[in-house]
Order: C-alpha cells, then structure tokens, then sequence
C-alpha cells in the first residue's frame, strides 16, 4: 500500500486537446462548472453554446434543442443535461418533443406507451426524456458511474426537471447485465443508450469494443428480461466503413440461434440517420 500526502490529483491525467471536451471549450464563454473523479471516469460539467446534443436528430425536426449542459466523461464521451423547468415542460411536452425525433426514439413507438422502459446507460437523461414523452408507465436506468446519479438528483435535479427523482423513474448503479442478473423484472423494451465519441470507436463506458454488454451471453440474457413482444434497442454511432454494425449482427443472430428462435434474421431491424 502507497500513501501519498497532499496529492489529491495525483492520479489525474492530461486529457487529449483533440477529444470533446476541448471542442466544447473553444467556443467563447465556455467553461468547466463541475468536475467529479472516481475509479470509473473523470466527469465534467461543461457550460458552452457547443453544447446541442441530439443523436442521430431527424431533418424533420423543425423546433428547437432546449439549453443543455455537457456531461463529459473522461474528456471524449459526450452525453446531456437538458434543461427542464419543472412539471410544465414535461407535462406540455413541447419543450422535450426533440427527444422523439432521435433514432433512439424508434424503440418506444415500437412497445407502445404504458409501458415497463429499462435504459442503460441513461447519463444526462435523454433517453429517460423520450420514454416520458411517450408516457412510460415505469421508467428504470441502470447507470455505471455512481457520480452521474449523484449529479442529476443533486446539483443538477432543478435544473434537469427533477427527472432522476421523478416516483415513476427508478434509477440503479453498477455495470449493465451485472445489475440487470439480479433483477427479476420483465420488460418491455431495454434500451442501451449512445454513449461515446463519434470520433473513436471506443469511447465512454460502453463502448462496444470492451465492455461486456455487448457479447452473445449479454444479449442472451437482456432476451431473458423482455416481456412477451418485449424489444430490445441498441444505438451506436454511424461510421465508415461500417465496423460496430457488422458485430452487433453477429452477435443477435448467434444470440437469437442459441435460444431457439428459428429464422433469427426475422427478428432483426437495422435503421440509420445521418449520424447513428
């Protein structure tokens, strides 16, 4: 054991001035208004007018992206605080309709509203904004960064809506299929949210190239958590030539074999937007 006296940083590291959160800096008046540091990641609160995340937003989006706030973890895998005042922007739906005109969008027309919503990976919350949107009956996350959860019912509750604290929205941490084991709740759609750079092909906590959600054993166990019709939703960003798209396929259609399903093909839809 190493004891280091007045070293509280010495485990930080420089982040690349190429990755995200440097991008978001350069616009005039940016600035870093929270930072939280654990053993998972470096988290970082960034106020910038570069700050308009929407996945994937459709063309036929013609309203506005509420003000946000980045969350930044370790300086590439970009995620949001939108802002919400209160009861009347959710109720009125107006001011969160952009959360439907997303990619990530499509799982909740597919399930239909009243539905039982699991989301991995929820972050700053716009998925959680989607599945409320389209009226969620019950809206569970499971998020790995404790700091996040952290964030979103502390400092950040007024300012994001109070939606981690909402009596519908059951928030957990710890990594995604591990948590996900141990619950014996069925749903009807799981949602592994975008996290990550669309600049690198890992970036973030899931990142498809070393996290354990996405193995044919992973999927085989979310299938094991879906509702009879239930559906299972996953988003990456869009890249050339196609890489993460190619595995992902592998994986269901093994996952799907492994189970039973005959024609496991059929049970298998691929959309893209201009970005994810």
């Amino acid at each position: 054991i190493i004891l280091f006296s007045g070293a509280e940083n010495f485990y930080s590291f420089p982040v690349n001035p190429y990755k995200s959160l440097f991008t978001l800096l350069r616009y005039p008046d940016s600035r870093i208004i929270d930072r939280q540091e654990n053993s998972f990641a470096r988290l970082e609160v960034v106020e910038s007018e570069g700050v308009k995340y929407a996945p994937g937003l459709s063309l036929n989006f013609s309203g506005e992206i509420p003000e946000q706030l980045g969350l930044v973890t370790d300086g590439d895998g970009l995620s949001a605080i939108t802002k919400v005042e209160g009861e009347d922007d959710l109720e009125e739906s107006g001011k969160i309709e952009f959360s439907d005109y997303i990619s990530s969008a499509l799982g909740f027309h597919l399930v239909g509203d009243k539905r039982k919503i699991l989301i991995i990976g929820p972050g700053g919350g716009l998925d959680i904004l989607g599945g409320i949107y389209n009226e969620a009956e019950e809206i569970w996350g499971i998020e790995m960064n404790p700091d996040v959860k952290i964030l979103l019912q502390g400092n950040y509750a007024d300012y994001s809506g109070n939606i981690y604290n909402r009596e519908e929205i059951k928030i957990l941490t710890g990594e995604g299929r591990s948590v996900l084991k141990g619950l014996e709740q069925k749903f009807d759609l799981i949602q592994i949210s975008l996290i990550g750079s669309s600049n690198t092909a890992s970036g973030g906590f899931y990142s498809i190239s070393e996290n354990y959600l996405y193995t044919v054993e992973a999927f085989m166990d979310f299938w094991q958590h879906l509702s009879d019709g239930g559906k299972l939703g996953i988003t990456r960003w869009l890249k050339f030539p196609p890489r993460e798209i190619v595995r992902l396929c592998s994986i269901s259609l093994e996952a799907l074999s492994r189970i039973g399903i005959e024609k496991p093909e059929n049970h298998l839809a691929i959309i893209r937007s201009w970005g994810t």
